[in-house]
């Protein structure tokens, strides 16, 4: 799976990831994608800081996690997997 999709970061998604994701789903002819539901940024310029950090467990970032989602679904048109935040 990805490790710069950030599916609960506060900052949207580059254009220039998002086409890189689609590019190489089409060339890989991947019938899904996988992500960690987390923070993998620190601001919109940073790519990964190598590392999952969770989100909080609240209203607000459910509603930035399914907003995140759909803009990845939009570009990905495959299943997108979630794997589950880590908590400590």
């Amino acid at each position: 799976h990805s490790v710069y999709l950030s599916t609960a970061s506060k900052y949207r998604k580059s254009a220039s990831l998002l086409s890189t994701l689609a590019d190489q789903i089409k060339k890989s002819e991947a019938s899904f994608i996988g992500e960690h539901i987390g923070i993998l940024n620190s601001n919109d310029k940073t790519a990964s800081l190598g590392y999952v950090m969770p989100p909080a467990l609240n209203q607000a970032s459910v509603e930035r996690i399914a907003v995140s989602v759909r803009e990845i679904q939009r570009v990905a048109r495959v299943p997108l997997a979630l794997e589950n935040p880590v908590i400590y």
